[in-house]
């Protein structure tokens, strides 16, 4: 009888932390050292923000340690932890040449808490180009259930909002880097628990292929992330719009 009870009980346990594990991102403070529950993809684009050639990952992204930036100094390379994702790279101080290249990282859960954090900070070099070739970034959450975007921030070199823009000169490529702090966001996700949420993470070089742009990205969770060291850092709190919407959700089901 005894064991009877104690391997109902293991099972309950087994189940519960199984379900626990599913309604977060996996490993989405990367602590494991690596990209494990994440979807690396990319490729090569020509210009056009928004037009892209899918060929497989390019192999640019990584896992990055505690430490400055190599290029522009200023920002930790990692928000919390011991780990962060640096998606795409910064090849243009290095070589010369940024390739074309541009890098995701991707990843979708069925969600079930009332709040999402994460934290992302970019470095983009700016050439001077037309607006459809600069270095650029997007990061969305989307809800694949209700085909709706919870987040979503799209910013290419020259048009990184002011209150959010360092800028520093680097003699070694001759141009201008811009570069936010960490950026830490709240999302009110109490009105879409049980839906399944989709992060794509998209880091791009220069239409040209001579400069270079890449993200970090960290603390992915239903949590706020601790900084791991003192960060200048911009705390985002959305939750009307989102709320609103599941409301009507709710009317509508009712």
């Amino acid at each position: 009888m005894r064991k009877t009870v104690l391997l109902v009980l293991s099972s309950i346990l087994v189940v519960a932390f199984a379900s626990s594990a599913w309604a977060q991102f996996i490993n989405g403070g990367f602590e494991t050292g690596d990209f494990t529950g994440w979807t690396k993809n990319g490729g090569y684009w020509y210009g056009g923000i928004g037009t892209y050639n899918y060929t497989g990952d390019p192999g640019k992204s990584a896992i990055v340690t505690p430490g400055l930036d190599p290029i522009v100094g200023h920002i930790n390379q990692v928000y919390s932890g011991n780990y962060a994702a640096r998606v795409n790279d910064g090849d243009s101080y290095y070589t010369g040449w940024g390739g074309y290249h541009f890098s995701t990282i991707s990843q979708s859960v069925v969600w079930t808490e009332p709040n999402i954090y994460f934290a992302w900070a970019a470095v983009l070099e700016e050439p001077g180009h037309d607006h459809d070739h600069e270095p650029h970034f997007y990061l969305t959450l989307t809800d694949d259930t209700t085909n709706t975007t919870l987040y979503n921030v799209l910013y290419a070199s020259d048009t990184i909002p002011a209150s959010l823009l360092n800028t520093v000169y680097i003699p070694q490529t001759g141009d201008d880097w811009k570069y936010t702090d960490w950026q830490v966001v709240n999302l009110d996700t109490s009105a879409v628990e049980g839906d399944t949420l989709t992060l794509t993470l998209l880091a791009a070089d220069c239409g040209y292929g001579g400069h270079s742009g890449y993200v970090y990205l960290d603390g992915f969770g239903a949590a706020p992330p601790s900084p791991s060291v003192p960060e200048p850092a911009t705390f985002f709190l959305f939750g009307t719009g989102i709320t609103g919407f599941g409301l009507l959700r709710r009317k509508l089901r009712k």
